[in-house]
């Protein structure tokens, strides 16, 4: 068995994520999660540059504020 100090983070990372861009409604970001059964999103600018990454915990609390 491959003990995690032996296991490099690009092996187990999503190749090509999918992302929404920083001007993205939250219901878009929203629905994006729902359809895909995903937790996060990392965000991109204009630059498709990561700039951040978005959370259903994080829309969850837009949401109810």
């Amino acid at each position: 068995m491959d003990w995690p100090e032996s296991i490099r983070v690009g092996d187990r990372m999503s190749p090509m994520p999918l992302t929404v861009r920083w001007t993205a409604k939250v219901t878009e970001a929203v629905r994006l999660m729902r359809e895909v059964r995903i937790s996060h999103l990392p965000v991109l600018d204009g630059s498709n540059r990561l700039v951040g990454i978005v959370t259903d915990r994080d829309l969850r609390q837009v949401i109810l504020d």
